[in-house]
């Protein structure tokens, strides 16, 4: 499987627009700037109110090149076994978590149950258990 590395480019984007993260006061203290506003966006990161548009359009438009470069890279198949690995579904019975993963892959449930019994197979083959 290969994968999209976005931590370079979120990083560039963040440090380009004056965002960081903090959860404690000193981390704001050591990452604000005197004067400027700071909006809080997702779980803990902060961003000049000036430049909150386009943070978030960067990072909207990050995820869209990851989809397409996932999807350009790998089958199906790769990125649903993947999935359902990561998200241990066989261990669960459960394949729901990897399903609401793939959705913004356009991977439906259909492509999932397709695949389903030949994973649960190579997890029993392989006591991935």
């Amino acid at each position: 499987m290969k994968y999209f590395n976005m931590d370079e480019k979120i990083n560039d984007l963040l440090a380009e627009n004056g965002a960081f993260f903090a959860f404690t006061e000193q981390q704001y203290n050591d990452g604000a700037l005197p004067g400027v506003e700071y909006k809080r966006l997702y779980a803990g990161m902060l961003c000049p109110s000036d430049n909150v548009k386009t943070v978030i359009d960067g990072l909207d438009s990050l995820s869209a090149e990851k989809i397409q470069f996932e999807l350009a890279n790998n089958t199906v198949k790769a990125m649903i076994w993947d999935a359902l690995a990561n998200y241990e579904c066989q261990i669960t019975g459960n394949y729901g978590d990897a399903m609401e993963a793939l959705k913004m892959y356009g991977i439906t449930e259909t492509d999932i149950k397709t695949e389903w019994p030949a994973y649960y197979q190579n997890c029993i083959d392989n006591d991935y258990f």
